[in-house]
């Protein structure tokens, strides 16, 4: 399979189990104060917060006075207005407000269709057309009465005088209607409670957001081969890791509290292990069934069309400086600080173009050691007998030394390096040993600390002797600040589950409560029969699927679609527009640079790096051919934007952060900032070809929002990104809350897709996966709700599919392909030939080859004999043996021979690769 560019990196060390959470101390008062801070001052004032935390009956009170259809939830003050504590209501009422629409001072009679008024006037909400001027901050020009509510304004009369009549969008969400003397102050409207519906400037001038444009399948679901439904249900909420939905709980929703959303949906809270407990400066637990129904909220909207969603607050901890994820200031604002891509924060914290250049004012420290204190298996803290932090063996102990270490693994004599660089040597040994990883022994590194026998440090990722680095030592963390993590002067370093390495410099770190769903789907019926009694399912190679959910634009660009639990680092979305040229100061550099004026999401002006305007330089794409002048500034330098220099790739090499094994995908590629920043992409639309027939690249793996996300954070996608951000009313793409279509290209993988064959949608059922998606052999699709309080409409999904059978071939046969692209299929000790050509010559196409389908054990493969096989073209297929990118690496081995590359699953050989002179990686092979 020929390798697109989009790889997924090899995955990190197996992550420990984690153990069951105990709920912490203090939870109750945390809830409570999350409601008071809810409750307008007014209120508080009335109320005892005694009873606030005695009286815990929250009710929902329908506003028979709303002149329109809206339904208000309100809260008792008599029966204790922040009641919800038990049940986390507090954590959403704020959101409920801002969609439901509270009047001021919780008063019922409010006029529930409320939204913000204009001018921070609390009576200024439903005034009726007479008053000309409501809710202004000031005495105005206009008087007049509110004909329409005696009660406009939650609990005052609102008859008062005001000049909002300048304000463009007095109402709110509700801008009013009546007319206004056009005199008043522009930024007349933006706090006061009540609907803004009533008199002033009225007719306001904002634009209307654009229509949402939603995604369109390329299968017609009218002609298509097959196709499958599915619609949201409450049943089908996960609320714990070993699989259970709320059909199996129903307990873990409370029915007794509600919420109700600005379209009348009823929501109840939900208790669920998805959400963390958080301690400051020590981190997160995993949640347990505890009965505060935190976790967030989910109802059924009418008619039974799906179901709305709301998750709970975001919880968030603090951290040391450096270790954290996000920055929060003085004013408890939050601004995002971590980042995959080392050029991203290199350009936020220091003055240096790569790792190690040593010629601007200040460059950042590389030189990382770890953090390593004893924790238990829940990640809490084991202290010594004065409550304190106790460090554990690799403390202070710096990445480089450990690497130098397990580089001496074949060392016969004890050894000695500094490893925390104290002034005394540190006593070891290195050497090779067999280690267990998930009952599979693996002959791997390991350094022992002290000499005393334990093994203290393993090569985790099992990549081979000689080529260490920080993802051998750490483990996938995202949870603790004690353990797995690396830091230096200026940042961190931690191991995603996913491999990546992710950089942090911020002082705290956000944990979301998600609310998942395990939707299933039909699958055809043939794929799950044995048509020719063999005793194995026929195989079908699935030539085109699409995933097509109908819902409502989320805020939250974290939304995750996951089919059959995978999550898709290759569908990244419409990539910013480039040329290649010659480097105009070295031409024999490539540069990839951007051809248009846009912006940055930080409100950096991006330049073309062509002009039309002739300058002294002239600049020619590969074929040297000229395309147009460099865009140079008053003093002729250049000013243009580069996107990818891949002169960056050498000068990045030998560095410090090489040195640790360190390296983000953006060093080791040549990508700069401008990359991963502008605005210039569309990471959820697809890129199709030019006659738009085909994907290129599909969109990410998510429910549309209507923000970019990754190194775009808090960023709008807007419609026209040549104008510089933030996003104004009106401008935005996608309208949050507006009915969507997302499609997804199931088929769009880096290597070869795990869908491309039939087995890979029914593989591990009857198991349930880390992830609590109970697998079946139906199409198993989880869907993960992160951080969005605004409630989302999910309604319902359709599969669309074309699939063809592929033909299973004896054993002991030699199986030919051809010319074109192949799937070919063995039942053990084949011999394939692939290019259907000549010996020793591959074709160009992707190929996938199956060993030994039926088998049960390595030893039932047999041997296989592969010729012309592609590397980074082709792909090697193992079906049945719970293989996966994250743990191949345990169960294979792979050597280089005088034949070939010879493979071994759990110690047997299974095929030699004729000729093949590398080694295969993750997407050099196909697991279901």
């Amino acid at each position: 399979m020929a390798n697109s560019g989009k790889g997924r990196p090899s995955k990190g060390p197996i992550p420990g189990a984690i153990g069951a959470a105990v709920t912490p101390l203090g939870r109750q008062n945390t809830l409570i104060e999350d409601i008071v801070a809810q409750i307008t001052t007014a209120d508080l004032m009335e109320i005892d917060t005694e009873v606030l935390a005695s009286d815990l009956d929250p009710t929902d009170v329908r506003n028979d006075a709303d002149s329109g259809d809206r339904t208000a939830p309100t809260f008792s003050v008599a029966a204790g207005a922040s009641a919800a504590a038990a049940s986390a209501i507090g954590a959403v009422a704020s959101e409920a407000e801002q969609q439901a629409g509270f009047g001021a001072s919780g008063n019922p009679n409010s006029a529930g269709n409320s939204g913000f008024g204009a001018g921070g006037n609390p009576n200024a909400g439903q005034g009726g057309t007479g008053n000309p001027n409501p809710g202004g901050n000031n005495p105005g020009t206009g008087n007049g009465t509110g004909a329409g509510n005696s009660n406009p304004g939650g609990n005052n009369p609102g008859t008062g005088n005001g000049n909002g009549a300048g304000n463009p969008n007095p109402g709110g969400n509700n801008p009013g209607n009546g007319n206004g003397d056009g005199s008043g102050n522009p930024n007349a409207g933006s706090s006061g409670n009540g609907d803004g519906s009533g008199g002033g400037d009225g007719g306001s001038d904002k634009p209307a957001p654009a229509p949402t444009p939603p995604d369109v399948p390329l299968l017609n679901a009218d002609t298509v081969q097959f196709k499958s439904s599915y619609v949201f249900n409450v049943d089908d909420v996960t609320v714990g890791f070993d699989g259970t939905t709320l059909a199996d709980r129903p307990e873990s929703l409370d029915l007794s509290t509600q919420v109700v959303t600005k379209e009348g949906v009823t929501i109840n809270p939900i208790d669920s292990e998805f959400g963390f407990y958080v301690d400051d400066f020590i981190g997160a637990q995993q949640k347990v069934w505890d009965g505060n129904f935190g976790e967030g909220f989910v109802g059924t909207l009418p008619g039974g069309d799906g179901i709305a969603v709301s998750d709970a607050r975001t919880d968030t901890f603090s951290t040391p400086a450096r270790l954290g994820t996000w920055l929060e200031g003085i004013g408890g604002n939050f601004v995002k600080a971590s980042t995959e891509h080392y050029s991203v924060m290199q350009d936020i914290l220091a003055d240096q173009a790569f790792p190690g250049d040593d010629t601007g004012f200040y460059q950042l420290d590389d030189d990382l050691r770890i953090v390593d204190y004893q924790i238990d298996a829940n990640f809490q803290p084991i202290l010594d007998p004065n409550g304190r932090l106790q460090q554990d063996v690799l403390h202070d102990f710096y990445i480089k030394e450990i690497v130098a270490a397990l580089e001496q693994a074949n060392a016969d004599t004890p050894l000695s390096i500094d490893f925390d660089r104290d002034g005394t040597a540190d006593a070891y040994s290195a050497y090779m040993d067999y280690q267990d990883f998930e009952g599979t022994s693996r002959y791997v590194a390991v350094v022992d600390i002290g000499n005393d026998g334990t093994v203290d440090v393993v090569d985790g990722n099992l990549n081979g002797f000689g080529v260490f680095g920080i993802s051998d030592i750490l483990a996938p963390n995202e949870s603790t600040i004690l353990a797995d993590i690396a830091v230096g002067s200026d940042y961190s370093v931690t191991l995603k589950d996913d491999g990546k390495l992710l950089y942090r410099w911020g002082n705290a770190i956000k944990r979301p409560n998600d609310v998942r769903l395990d939707a299933k789907m039909d699958l055809p019926d043939k794929w799950k029969i044995d048509s020719d009694g063999d005793g194995l399912l026929q195989l079908y190679q699935i030539t085109a699927a699409e995933l097509v959910v109908n819902h409502t634009v989320t805020n939250n660009p974290n939304d995750q679609i996951r089919p059959e639990d995978f999550e898709n680092e290759a569908a990244i979305g419409i990539l910013p527009d480039y040329v290649e040229v010659r480097d105009p100061f070295d031409p024999d550099n490539v540069l990839w640079v951007s051809t248009k004026d846009v912006y940055a999401g930080d409100g950096t002006f991006l330049q073309s790096y062509l002009s039309d305007t002739p300058t002294s330089t002239v600049v020619f794409d590969l074929g040297g051919n000229p395309i147009g002048y460099l865009n140079t500034g008053p003093a002729g330098e250049p000013i243009g934007t580069v996107l990818r220099d891949f002169s960056l790739i050498d000068a990045a090499d030998g560095s410090t952060l090489s040195q640790i094994g360190a390296l983000s995908s953006d060093l080791t590629g040549g990508f700069t900032k401008a990359w991963y920043t502008t605005m210039d992409r569309e990471p959820f639309q697809a890129d199709l070809t030019d006659d738009g027939s085909e994907y290129e690249i599909g969109p990410r793996w998510r429910l549309q929002p209507d923000k970019y996300g990754q190194d775009l954070p808090s960023v709008t996608i807007p419609q026209d990104v040549s104008n510089p951000p933030p996003v104004t009313n009106g401008q935005e793409k996608y309208e949050v809350g507006a009915d969507t279509t997302t499609v997804l290209n199931l088929l769009d993988w880096s290597g070869t897709s795990p869908l491309t064959l039939s087995a890979g949608w029914m593989s591990n059922s009857g198991e349930v996966s880390d992830n609590g998606v109970n697998m079946t052999d139906s199409f198993d699709v989880a869907y993960y709700i992160k951080g969005d309080m605004k409630p989302v409409n999910l309604y319902d999904a359709e599969l669309l599919m074309e699939y063809e059978e592929v033909t299973i071939n004896d054993a002991n046969t030699t199986v030919n392909g051809t010319i074109f692209k192949n799937t070919l299929v063995g039942k053990g000790a084949n011999t394939f030939d692939l290019s259907g050509v000549a010996l020793d010559q591959t074709d160009g196409r992707s190929d996938l080859i199956v060993l030994g389908y039926g088998a049960e054990t390595a030893e039932d493969i047999g041997f296989n004999e592969v010729y012309d096989f592609g590397l980074e073209e082709d792909a090697l297929g193992l079906i049945g043996f719970d293989l996966n990118p994250d743990n191949y690496n345990i169960h294979i081995t792979q050597l280089q021979t005088g034949d070939g590359l010879l493979v071994n699953l759990d110690d047997t050989e299974i095929a030699m690769l004729h000729d093949v002179t590398g080694f295969l990686t993750a997407d050099d092979f196909y697991f279901a």
